[in-house]
């Protein structure tokens, strides 16, 4: 008879990598990158804020996707999706506060 000890089973717990394993996910932290660097460079490239702002959307789309339907459960994807929250927060004060 063979004995099964706790290390034998499979774990319930999923591991938590950092970096992408899904291909959505690995664009959406390129996306993200990206969005990083454009809102650095907005003084020296003409339409950097705009460009930075749609790759923060596209990022966080894609963040979202491979979160919720291919279940990929790095870190790196879940903070892709901050730009996202950040553009939308920033659009909606620009709508509702704007400027005086």
């Amino acid at each position: 008879m063979q004995t099964v000890t706790p290390h034998d089973q499979p774990s319930l717990v999923r591991a938590h990598h950092f970096l992408p394993t899904t291909l959505l996910g690995k664009w959406a932290v390129r996306f993200a990158v990206g969005a990083f660097l454009l809102q650095f460079a907005w003084m020296i490239l003409p339409g950097g804020a705009a460009l930075s702002m749609a790759c923060a959307v596209v990022g966080g789309v894609c963040a979202l996707i491979a979160i919720v339907h291919q279940r990929d459960r790095a870190i790196a994807v879940y903070i892709a999706v901050v730009p996202l929250v950040m553009t939308v927060l920033f659009i909606a004060a620009e709508l509702l506060i704007g400027h005086d």
